[in-house]
């Protein structure tokens, strides 16, 4: 992983880049890049990562894995390297969504032994659902956002975005219900970012 588990590219490991599994000449992502180049190759079914400021969905773009990042405090941390408890995720990867949902399943929950809360950052009460059933549900009882404001950017990969309007297509054939959403304030995240 990222050195210091704080690199969203992978080319800061001690132990030397992790290139993407899918074209050598491509970084993997970070911070925990190696946990998804392994899931990728099929080394591994399943990992978890710590996402703070986008390491675990990073990955996932970059190496066409899933995902969960579970809601804030959902997963306990018990175990977790702490970057900064307001931002700290932990969620699973995998190389599909009925594993990802699984483990999400398994992992979330409040964390207690023998009544004892194990982490106090945890938020107290939150439970686990049965993802697996309900990634299982009918698509038509699903709404995607799609923000306008993440679209158009000079840096973008030139062979991603025009893919993306035959994506949503794709989702609304399914029956997901597709809500154009708009944030102004999405185009100054990188300044702000830069100005802390």
């Amino acid at each position: 992983m990222g050195a210091f588990a704080w690199s969203g590219f992978s080319d800061t490991s001690d132990y030397g880049t992790v290139h993407n599994p899918h074209d050598l000449a491509y970084l993997a992502g970070g911070s925990s890049s190696g946990l998804m180049a392994a899931i990728a190759v099929s080394d591994c079914d399943t990992a978890l990562g710590g996402d703070q400021g986008s390491s675990i969905r990073i990955l996932s773009a970059w190496c066409g894995i899933v995902e969960l990042k579970p809601t804030h405090g959902l997963v306990p941390y018990t175990g977790m390297y702490p970057l900064d408890s307001t931002i700290d995720h932990v969620g699973p990867m995998a190389a599909d969504l009925g594993t990802a949902g699984g483990v999400r399943s398994t992992i979330a929950g409040e964390e207690l032994h023998e009544g004892v809360r194990l982490d106090s950052r945890q938020p107290r009460g939150v439970s686990s659902d049965d993802y697996q059933a309900e990634m299982s549900a009918d698509t038509n009882v699903f709404t995607v956002g799609v923000l306008e404001e993440g679209f158009g950017w000079h840096a973008a990969n030139s062979g991603v975005e025009p893919r993306v309007p035959s994506e949503i297509d794709s989702l609304e054939t399914a029956g997901v219900t597709v809500q154009t959403l708009s944030g102004p304030a999405h185009r100054d995240t990188l300044q702000l970012f830069a100005a802390l």
